[in-house]
């Protein structure tokens, strides 16, 4: 939260004609109100404080402003600009099944949640246990390298992650 020390000023100004008894009465006058006091803002946080920064206040987390296939709220998690390309931090799809999670450099700036499905529907957490190194589900702050998620057995698998701010 912001704090600010404030001192309003405002201009006033009225001229009005009043009926009274058997005649008009008019009141003029100008002048300024002044106010003083304390203004609490509160501080944008996380993806909020992020897309100001980058000059998209306001933008929806799930578009892609710059059409790299990776998502505002990705961007932002993995510590990039609108306007850079992250599309080589998508998640991709082993040969030999399971996937490859490559982080950025510098680290992850919120947790990532790895989920799972294999119909694109009934999304769970993936098992940390299937996440290495590490082990963790979700992939905690700060995180970087390249993760592996085994392969589950199944037929099909579809991947996909999540943050929250």
């Amino acid at each position: 939260m912001a704090v600010y020390d404030v001192e309003l000023t405002f201009p006033i100004a009225s001229d009005e004609t009043y009926t009274i008894d058997s005649g008009l009465l008019r009141l003029a006058s100008a002048g300024t109100i002044k106010a003083t006091g304390t203004l609490s803002v509160p501080t944008a946080t996380g993806y909020a404080a992020w897309a100001t920064a980058e000059g998209i206040p306001g933008a929806d987390p799930n578009d892609d402003y710059n059409g790299d296939g990776v998502t505002n709220a990705f961007a932002w998690a993995y510590g990039f600009g609108k306007d850079d390309d992250a599309g080589a931090y998508r998640p991709m799809a082993l040969p030999t099944g399971g996937f490859q999670i490559p982080l950025p450099p510098g680290g992850t700036v919120t947790p990532v949640r790895v989920r799972v499905s294999t119909t694109l529907g009934g999304w769970s957490d993936l098992p940390g246990a299937r996440i290495t190194p590490g082990n963790q589900n979700p992939i905690p702050a700060s995180s970087s390298g390249t993760l592996t998620v085994s392969p589950s057995g199944d037929p099909a698998e579809f991947l996909i992650l999540e943050v929250d701010e």
